[in-house]
C-alpha cells in the first residue's frame, strides 16, 4: 500500500473512527514513512529490516538525551568523589538500559558504554590535571572479572567504612525478550495461579523496587523457607508466592508475599493449599 492510498484513503477512515469517539488524530505526531526508514516510537525505532523483520532499537534521540544528562551530571559534579558521581549515574544508566534491554539493544548498549568510558575519563584527567594518565588509570579504574578498565570510586556503608562502588557497565547487562502472556490464561482461574504468579515474579525482580522487597522478605523470614523452614540461598533459589491466592483477591502487598524454595512453591501449588499471613511488613522500606 503506498503512502498516497494511505494518506488520502486510510488516514481519513481513522480521522471518522475516531472523531465519532470523541477523539482526534494528532497531525503533529502522526507520520507515513516506509517500513524500512522506519519510525521513532517512545524512545525506540521501529523498522523492518530485509523485508522480513521488525526490529525495535533504541532511538537515536533517545541516546542522545541519555548521554546528555550524564554529561550534564558530571559537568556539575563539582567536588564530588568518584564513588558520588558513580551514584548519580548509576540509577540513570540502570532505567535507561532497563527500558531498552526488551529491543534488539546490544550494539547500541556498547556504543553507550564506550561514550561513557569517554566522558568519565575526561572527568578524571581534569580532576588531576598535573598527574599522568598511567596514574589517574592505577587510582580510577581497575579490572573486574575480565572486564578492563572499569571506573571505580568509594562510598561510606552504614557503618562508615568505605565501601567499593562500580560504574554500571551498561554492555553487560543482559537483553532480555519480552514474552508474550499465553492467550488462553485466566486471572480467575486458580489452576493458572501459578502461571501468572511466575510472570508476576519475573516482574518484580527486574524492578529496583521488587529487588527491595524480595531482600525485606528475606529478612522477615530470617532467611528461611515459610514451608519447610530451611535456609533459602542462591544455590537453592527461591519463588515469591502470596499467602491469599490473587484469584481469590489477595493484594500483592508485603504481609501477603512469603519466599518459598521452588520445590516447596510447586508442592504447595500441587496440593491446592494456602498459607497464613508471614510477619507483617507494614511502615518498613
Amino acid at each position: 500500500m503506498n503512502s498516497y492510498l494511505l494518506r488520502n484513503e486510510v488516514q481519513p477512515v481513522v480521522q471518522r473512527f475516531l472523531g465519532e469517539r470523541g477523539l482526534e488524530l494528532s497531525a503533529e505526531k502522526t507520520q507515513i514513512t516506509h517500513s524500512e526508514d522506519g519510525f521513532d516510537f517512545l524512545g525506540q525505532t521501529v523498522r523492518r529490516r530485509r523485508c522480513e523483520r521488525v526490529l525495535l532499537t533504541p532511538s537515536r534521540r533517545s541516546v542522545q538525551r541519555l548521554l546528555s544528562q550524564a554529561k550534564e551530571r558530571i559537568e556539575h559534579s563539582g567536588s564530588w568523589t568518584a564513588g558520588e558521581l558513580i551514584a548519580q549515574l548509576n540509577p540513570l544508566l540502570r532505567g535507561w538500559t532497563r527500558y531498552h534491554r526488551h529491543a534488539a539493544s546490544s550494539r547500541t548498549f556498547a556504543r553507550v558504554e564506550r561514550a561513557l568510558f569517554g566522558l568519565v575519563w575526561q572527568w578524571a584527567r581534569k580532576r588531576h590535571r598535573g598527574r599522568s594518565a598511567t596514574w589517574v588509570k592505577r587510582k580510577y579504574f581497575v579490572q573486574r572479572g575480565d572486564r578492563l578498565w572499569v571506573f571505580r570510586g568509594e562510598l561510606p556503608n552504614r557503618d562508615g567504612r568505605p565501601t567499593p562502588i562500580y560504574l554500571v557497565q551498561v554492555s553487560r547487562l543482559r537483553i532480555r525478550r519480552h514474552i508474550k502472556i499465553r492467550g488462553d490464561a485466566n486471572p480467575y482461574d486458580p489452576s493458572w495461579e501459578p502461571y501468572l504468579e511466575q510472570r508476576w515474579q519475573a516482574q518484580m525482580r527486574d524492578s529496583e523496587t521488587g529487588t527491595r522487597q524480595m531482600r525485606l522478605l528475606w529478612r522477615v523470614q530470617a532467611g528461611r523457607c515459610s514451608v519447610c523452614n530451611q535456609k533459602i540461598t542462591l544455590e537453592s533459589g527461591w519463588h515469591v508466592h502470596h499467602n491469599s491466592w490473587r484469584v481469590y483477591g489477595g493484594s500483592d502487598r508485603l504481609d501477603n508475599l512469603s519466599l518459598l524454595h521452588p520445590h516447596c512453591h510447586r508442592q504447595l501449588h500441587a496440593r491446592n493449599k494456602e498459607l497464613g499471613p508471614t510477619a507483617s511488613c507494614e511502615g518498613r522500606s
